[in-house]
């Protein structure tokens, strides 16, 4: 029999660990894994959950925006991977805590993530065109209010008109406008991408309804791959492994 934790081998002695369904038998090498003292205190596995989760969002995302904006893949298979790829990212970083709030780490990082795919797809929409409308692709992507701002000929906000009593008058001097520091455009742009990032699940869920559910099952991954493993092990002893003649695991699912 192999370790059904890391499928390496199990070894004579051998060990039950209750998970969501039953149990199941693990080798020694994880059984001391399990059981090693954390290397971090709790300041530092929170802030390097903190830190891996942003790192995980940046990358997640990145690779989640390549098939909406090229293929237009909106697919609820990515957003599984994506939120179980952030569950995996708070897991390692955390040392297994799984405490609520790594737990809620987890929850933002996803919810984060997902927002910082669509500003991706924003960006690469704007350098090569927002996707052409056709009657097989209507769906959630063309409905979008951010590829609504991309689309020619419609522009968000109204041009304002220019009156006469707006123009100088004869013989004043116009005094000139002083335009913008590079800093407040930093600060401004910084501002509008973290909205975007905010505010783009939601503006894609109230395009396609059934986004809503997507997200829910993405965030429910992340829920469930950020709990921690059970450290109630309890010792199988060679005797019961010979007495065990149909090869699965003893008081286990096999």
């Amino acid at each position: 029999m192999s370790c059904q934790r890391c499928k390496g081998a199990l070894g004579e002695e051998h060990y039950l660990q209750p998970v969501a369904r039953g149990t199941r038998c693990i080798c020694l090498a994880c059984h001391d894994r399990l059981l090693a003292p954390p290397r971090f205190t709790t300041r530092q596995a929170l802030l390097r959950t903190l830190a891996f989760s942003a790192l995980a969002a940046l990358l997640c995302g990145f690779l989640a925006a390549l098939p909406i904006a090229l293929f237009t893949w909106n697919s609820a298979v990515v957003w599984i991977f994506l939120g179980s790829a952030m569950g995996a990212a708070v897991v390692r970083a955390s040392e297994d805590r799984g405490n609520w709030y790594y737990r809620l780490i987890g929850l933002g990082s996803t919810w984060c993530a997902i927002g910082l795919s669509w500003l991706i797809c924003l960006f690469i929409w704007m350098a090569i065109g927002p996707p052409k409308e056709s009657p097989k692709n209507k769906g959630p992507i063309s409905q979008t209010a951010l590829v609504s701002l991309l689309k020619p000929g419609k522009s968000p906000t109204p041009t304002p008109e220019v009156s006469a009593s707006a123009t100088p008058e004869a013989g004043k001097p116009a005094t000139p406008e002083h335009p913008a520091s590079k800093p407040e455009l930093a600060a401004v742009a910084i501002l509008v991408s973290l909205l975007v990032i905010v505010a783009a699940p939601l503006f894609v869920a109230y395009a396609s309804p059934v986004s809503v559910l997507i997200y829910l099952f993405a965030l429910h991954t992340t829920w469930k791959s950020c709990a921690r493993e059970s450290r109630d092990l309890k010792r199988v002893e060679p005797a019961t492994e010979a007495e065990n003649t149909d090869g699965s695991c003893p008081d286990g699912e096999g």
